[in-house]
């Protein structure tokens, strides 16, 4: 064993005192900010809410704007795709080409209207006595001049006869004049007339500059006037006016044809009735509701009607006056329905 004392163990290191951060001793100085994490590690709400504050309120007013300029956007394309649609220009005019049409053959019904009647009725007195008087005259060559004067007389009486009976056959058409009619007004007074009796319904008023007239041709005075409901947003017409003028008087008005087209609006068949009922009072403004609802019920007015069934021809009287709803197509092969006035 040795007898040498251990070695004293090394004195203590003193501790380093921490360093205060600058301005710790000064109470003006601002409390340290607490600690920030990373911006890596926080969320996308965590890293908007670390922006300044006008970068916090800026990004909201411009998503906003952007959102806002989309669907204008959108809002006046869509306008801008649908305005030529909305317009009715084309519809009224592609209307009056289809009621010229009607005019040109004769009316729905092909042709059975008072002037080609006429034009028919003359044709044939015209034309059968020139062709039975040559025969006549030639054969009593020898036959004394009394004699071959009275064959040609009575064989001009027999073909005067036989010409008749034509006329009489081609005359009584549902469309022509009632006998017993007072007459159909004067085209100024029809206008007044309807103008008058346009009021409280959606019929529009009629103005001279509307009417488009056929000046030309075997049915030059014939009128036409295309009726659009007086709405907002009228679909395209399918309702027109047609009127002819006496052959015999070129001032007189002679038929009126009140004509339904067939088309997408359905709600134009109570537009069509309507347009009737104005019709009506425009005729003779004496004409009582009753007298029209039964006037209305004899022709077939029911709902959904027109369109009518192919070949319904109904015929109804009042105050003088003959109405005569048929069917028929158009020029171009659509159906239609058409009120005959005379």
């Amino acid at each position: 064993m040795s007898d040498t004392p251990p070695p004293p163990p090394p004195p203590p290191v003193p501790p380093v005192p921490p360093i205060p951060p600058s301005g710790a001793g000064d109470p003006s100085a601002p409390d340290p900010s607490p600690e920030v994490p990373a911006t890596d590690e926080l969320s996308l709400w965590g890293r908007y809410r670390a922006l300044p504050m006008w970068a916090q309120v800026l990004i909201p007013v411009v998503i906003v704007a952007l959102l806002i300029g989309l669907i204008v956007l959108l809002t006046s394309g869509d306008s801008d795709d649908t305005a030529p649609a909305d317009t009715t220009v084309a519809g009224e005019s592609n209307m009056d080409e289809v009621l010229r049409g009607i005019i040109v053959i004769g009316g729905i019904r092909g042709g059975e209207t008072a002037a080609t009647t006429v034009v028919d009725t003359t044709e044939s007195v015209t034309t059968e006595p020139a062709t039975t008087a040559v025969p006549e005259t030639t054969e009593p060559a020898v036959a004394p001049e009394s004699t071959s004067t009275t064959a040609v007389s009575t064989t001009t009486t027999q073909s005067a006869t036989t010409t008749a009976a034509p006329t009489e056959t081609t005359e009584p058409v549902p469309t022509t004049s009632n006998p017993d009619s007072p007459g159909l007004p004067s085209p100024a007074d029809f206008i007044s007339q309807w103008n008058d009796a346009t009021a409280r319904t959606d019929v529009p008023e009629i103005t001279q500059d509307q009417i488009s007239e056929i000046v030309d041709g075997p049915f030059a005075g014939a009128f036409l006037v295309t009726l659009t409901p007086d709405v907002d947003d009228p679909e395209a017409p399918q309702v027109g006016l047609i009127g002819t003028m006496s052959t015999s008087d070129p001032s007189q008005i002679a038929e009126l044809l009140l004509v339904y087209v067939n088309g997408p609006d359905e709600s134009a068949s109570d537009f069509y009735w309507e347009a009737f009922g104005v019709l009506t009072l425009a005729v003779d403004p004496a004409t009582t509701d009753d007298q029209l609802a039964e006037l209305e019920s004899t022709l077939g007015r029911a709902d959904g009607l027109p369109p009518f069934p192919d070949g319904t021809d109904n015929v109804a009287t009042s105050n003088g006056f003959t109405f005569n709803l048929y069917t028929g197509e158009t020029q171009e092969g659509t159906p239609a329905t058409g009120i005959a006035v005379t």
